[in-house]
């Protein structure tokens, strides 16, 4: 889950034909082209919701406290438009408008990257994205940024670079070390900030998950100050847990973390400076076992409930944290996100979003190109822990759906959908388009384009009204795309005899 620099994909592309689409979710016999995907399955494009293409992987998204914005952070390869360089996104949330604001921070040739942690100020007159470096933790290249957050201020939907607060290295336990640094004892972790949370109504304070140090730290948002640390490594080896999200209650008392490597979900005391409680998910047996991998934390402080996104086991969990004056941290169920009939693993939730009554929990595919859409209320109706109660329907999205928004309007609301490489790329034949901002690099001076500054982002909005009444139709659609319901393929050979005796399947990340 960690990123340094620039990710590479190489997506392959499109044929066309013409599908009827039912109601709902977009026009009746809408046009639509067929995208053959490099994963075997399919995009129907357009997909509903009118997606809008970004900067490339759009990772995260955060809504402004009064919802009329949302900002991704766009954490890939970087495309032309951005000058090849990393971005937020702000959407109008009122009008669909997108605008872009690249950050020279995450030039080509720089070491710093953005990854996972965007989030507003509790007055919305400030975002925080968070900044990473396996390479040059310390900022010792000419931006000297390191790793930490980035402050922007924010007004009227446009982004200005205000400030930086620096993550310096973490000093680990006794006895525990990291072989990610080459230089003195391997006793100071590579903080590595994933999520950002902002802590109390003030929001003068932001928490954050230090991935490749085991470790979160609540810290002063206007001065940097580091006023708590958590130590959540369970290993002497560091990084072994990495936490990557975070949940804060409203009243700043409370914080729940995601630990990607171990499984489980950690409660924090704010106030005391505690770790209070520990909770396995699902967790193997084996210690080389791979895990559940709880990557998405979204609190229903109303009904006491928080979702977790257990991508490597195609669920989610519900997970009951009980009142401030009786608090607990127990499971009460598990929600299934795999398509009818897919008996395999694959659907990898790793986004959640909750409608405004808490009616509708919606989990993100990043594996099936889907949004499972969950029944909250179907889940009382079960016996605690026992079973997985199944979604109600989905509705397809581009390619590999990543970070998920809901905001609440009068009469309904409006989800917001970022997917990680919208529908692929195209052609590369022709020469790197070069700006201002690369003119001194070299290596990209090539008589064909990068294939990964063609793969953008996308962010569509659906209308959660469109999305009920089209739901058997969009889960059809679903189901068609994923190839679920496809031919057994059969290959004949001479003579009628296999000679395939071995296949040897080899998977490169990257």
């Amino acid at each position: 889950m960690t990123f340094d620099g620039r990710l590479r994909y190489m997506p392959a592309l499109l044929s066309c034909l013409v599908l009827a689409f039912a109601n709902g979710l977009a026009a009746q016999d809408r046009a639509t082209k067929v995208v053959d995907l490099p994963t075997s399955k399919r995009l129907f494009s357009p997909v509903p919701g009118m997606a809008q293409r970004v900067n490339s992987l759009p990772l995260s998204m955060a809504v402004s406290p009064d919802g009329r914005w949302a900002v991704t952070v766009n954490a890939g390869y970087g495309t032309l438009e951005s000058k090849y360089e990393q971005s937020l996104a702000i959407v109008d949330t009122k009008t669909g408008k997108v605008r872009d604001f690249p950050d020279g921070r995450t030039a080509l040739d720089s070491k710093q990257s953005f990854f996972s942690g965007v989030t507003f100020s509790a007055d919305g007159k400030r975002v925080y994205a968070s900044l990473a470096s396996l390479t040059d933790p310390e900022g010792e290249g000419k931006r000297r940024s390191g790793n930490g957050i980035v402050v922007y201020r924010f007004t009227d939907g446009a982004l200005a670079p205000e400030g930086f607060l620096n993550l310096p290295l973490e000093k680990l336990a006794a006895g525990h070390h990291t072989l990610l640094r080459q230089d003195g004892d391997g006793d100071l972790g590579i903080p590595y900030p994933a999520a950002i949370a902002t802590v109390g109504k003030g929001g003068e304070r932001l928490l954050v998950a230090e991935n490749l140090a085991d470790s979160v730290v609540l810290m002063n948002a206007r001065t940097g100050a580091i006023e708590r640390h958590f130590d959540l490594s369970d290993n002497a080896m560091v990084p072994s847990s990495y936490p990557i999200a975070l949940a804060v209650t409203s009243d700043g008392a409370r914080a729940f973390v995601a630990l990607w490597n171990a499984s489980e979900v950690d409660e924090l005391d704010l106030v005391k400076g505690t770790v209070t409680r520990r909770l396995t998910l699902m967790k193997p047996k084996s210690d080389i076992a791979p895990g559940t991998h709880p990557c998405t934390l979204l609190l229903d402080e109303r009904s006491g409930t928080l979702y977790v996104a257990l991508s490597n086991r195609d669920a989610v969990a519900a997970v009951e944290i009980g009142k401030p004056d009786a608090p607990q941290l127990s499971v009460r169920g598990y929600f299934d996100t795999r398509l009818p009939g897919q008996s395999y693993f694959g659907a990898e939730p790793n986004a959640l979003a909750l409608n405004a009554d808490g009616s509708r929990l919606y989990a993100a595919n990043m594996g099936t190109d889907s949004i499972a859409v969950l029944d909250t209320h179907r889940l009382k109706s079960m016996d605690r822990a026992k079973g997985m109660t199944e979604p109600i329907g989905f509705v397809p999205t581009e390619l590999m759906p990543i970070a998920l928004a809901f905001v609440s309007a009068p009469g309904g609301g409006k989800l917001f959908i970022a997917s990680d490489k919208g529908e692929g790329t195209g052609p590369n034949a022709k020469p790197q388009v070069i700006v201002d901002e690369v003119k001194n690099i070299r290596s990209f001076r090539r008589a064909f384009t990068y294939a990964p500054t063609l793969l953008y982002g996308s962010v569509a909005q659906l209308d959660e009204h469109q999305i009920e009444s089209g739901l058997k139709a969009s889960t059809a659609e679903v189901i068609e795309s994923n190839l679920l319901r496809a031919g057994e393929e059969k290959i004949a050979f001479a003579g009628g005899r296999n000679p395939i005796k071995h296949i040897i399947y080899i998977i490169k990340e990257n």
